[in-house]
């Protein structure tokens, strides 16, 4: 449920303004510019940076070499995933994560279902699923 009310405040946030297209918008098709603020209800946060990790996961700066890891586990192909896995952490592009780690939220991409979050005390921000994130 929690998870739910962070996509819904990151949505509201992300739709704060936001282009209407419509037959009304005149004979030229322009967008017509609305300001309209969705409501957006704030909680109160038992942890300093307000977001922990659900679950143990994995995370990596690069969007692709995080995809690309997702893919191979899919795949069923644990080998493979725990191959990409460490050679992304040997590089420097993705860590690990556990259940319970306080994480600051740095970006969310809704649609794609990725979050971008940074360990407190850590200045890197790695993208991991969206439902691995939640609110407090």
């Amino acid at each position: 449920m929690t998870g739910i009310r962070l996509g819904l405040m990151v949505a509201g946030a992300l739709l704060s303004i936001y282009l209407l297209f419509s037959k009304e918008a005149g004979r030229s098709g322009a967008p017509v510019v609305t300001t309209t603020l969705p409501q957006v209800v704030v909680y109160a946060r038992s942890s300093p940076t307000g977001h922990r990790m659900t679950q143990n996961t994995w995370g990596c700066q690069q969007r692709e070499t995080l995809a690309h890891i997702t893919e191979l586990r899919a795949q069923g192909d644990m080998e493979a995933t725990t191959a990409a896995l460490s050679a992304g952490i040997d590089a420097q592009d993705c860590i690990t994560l556990d259940r319970g780690d306080e994480v600051y939220l740095a970006d969310a991409a809704v649609l794609s279902g990725l979050s971008r979050v940074r360990k407190a005390g850590q200045t890197a921000a790695y993208w991991v699923a969206f439902e691995a994130v939640t609110s407090e």
